[in-house]
């Protein structure tokens, strides 16, 4: 998460989305502070019916969307910063 957030402060005009599934509001402020995280857009699951929407079967899992809103990649597990940056570099070359 630390490298999707940082991701987010140095790309302003990706939008950038993060749902946490399951947990509630307490529950995930204590770990963003705890983290020294403040991420833009955080979204709360409780149901996990937007996990299940997309398909995610196993925890973090990053999905990438191009500007048309089409699903572009899907990552299960935790991802670099360099990693995070190549997923945004071939989404900004991708017309």
């Amino acid at each position: 998460m630390p490298a999707l957030v940082a991701a987010q402060v140095a790309n302003p005009d990706v939008a950038f989305v993060f749902v946490n599934t399951g947990e509630d509001a307490a529950t995930v402020q204590r770990y963003l502070s705890d983290a020294g995280l403040a991420p833009q857009n955080v979204l709360l699951d409780r149901t996990r019916a937007a996990a299940r929407a997309m398909d995610a079967v196993g925890y973090p899992t990053t999905l990438f969307y191009d500007r048309h809103g089409m699903l572009a990649g899907r990552h299960m597990g935790e991802l670099s910063r360099a990693a995070v940056d190549e997923q945004v570099a071939r989404l900004r070359a991708a017309h």
